[in-house]
């Protein structure tokens, strides 16, 4: 895995990085509402919808370089790996963190999904393990809102991702997911490559 240091002068958008890097409110969010119909036929197979909408979300950033940007004590770092953080809930009921990594088949990242969250269910302890840029997620399932946000501070550079339940439209399955994203990093061009990119994966879903 390499993490190489980036020349901030060389970004492509240098000017908005410098403006909104420091930006007291510098968080913007945009919900896109996707066709799952693949992901279902998959999850009526055994496999969990959430874990199945992270892949694909993580597949999806992988092909957009400014998801690959890590932002540590004041130097920008490009990195190849990208993992996902994610919420598992405790024996204790208490919230703790999970770390997925990404994989080129879904069934070694299902699998990682799966034991990863069982570590942390059982200790009541987060595993938080990332040696490159990360994202993260969090699902509310229990109502289908049409977008879910919750507040990033300005020191919160990753992006964030949150959905509640799918919607059922006659014979179609949608999906509102919202992102939280910080400024400096993105602008509606990447927000809306990663949505179009982000229903590509999904309709070509496969294991």
């Amino acid at each position: 895995m390499s993490k190489q240091i980036i020349n901030i002068e060389n970004l492509d958008r240098v000017d908005m990085f410098k403006k909104f890097i420091n930006y007291p409110q510098p968080i913007g969010s945009a919900t896109a509402t996707l066709n799952i119909n693949k992901l279902m036929k998959f999850k009526k197979r055994g496999h969990k919808l959430n874990s199945l909408i992270n892949y694909c979300i993580l597949k999806a950033c992988y092909r957009i370089k400014e998801f690959h940007y890590l932002y540590e004590k004041n130097t920008l770092y490009y990195c190849d790996k990208i993992s996902m953080f994610g919420v598992v809930k405790g024996k204790d009921e208490k919230l703790y963190l999970s770390t997925w990594n990404y994989y080129d088949n879904y069934i070694d990242f299902e699998n990682n999904y799966k034991d990863t969250n069982k570590k942390v269910h059982d200790t009541n302890k987060s595993i938080v393990t990332s040696d490159g840029a990360i994202v993260s997620s969090s699902t509310v399932i229990q109502f289908p809102f049409d977008n879910l946000i919750i507040n990033m501070g300005e020191d919160i550079k990753h992006s964030y991702f949150t959905w509640g339940a799918y919607k059922k439209k006659f014979i179609k399955y949608e999906q509102p997911i919202t992102i939280r994203f910080h400024h400096a990093f993105f602008d509606g061009e990447q927000i809306g490559l990663f949505f179009k990119y982000l229903q590509e994966e999904i309709k070509n879903f496969k294991i």
